[in-house]
């Protein structure tokens, strides 16, 4: 085969148009740091292990998002003693912005 002839066979490129991801592929949302950091606050005083005096206040708040709350209560969920505790010591107040 000569040039001409793979020149022939060659397909043309794409056209450069990227299709975004189906809706079911995308990877969901990772978690904030401030869910984490309350599950990892719930966790510490669920076993017991409270601040030290002065250096963490007893009465902690998180802003959460609605979404960071329904991420917040699916990973509390998924460990049914921790949730027990939650919904036994945890006060959430909701507010309007």
């Amino acid at each position: 085969m000569g040039s001409d002839e793979c020149a022939s066979v060659v397909t043309p490129p794409d056209t450069g148009i990227l299709t975004p991801p189906r809706t079911d592929e995308k990877k969901p949302a990772p978690t904030s740091i401030s869910v984490l950091a309350l599950l990892h606050l719930c966790r510490r005083r669920k076993t017991g292990r409270l601040a030290v005096a002065g250096t963490e206040d007893a009465h902690k708040k998180f802003k959460l998002t609605p979404l960071e709350w329904d991420k917040f209560e699916a990973l509390a969920k998924a460990d049914v003693d921790l949730w027990g505790f939650i919904q036994d010591k945890l006060r959430c107040v909701q507010c309007e912005i």
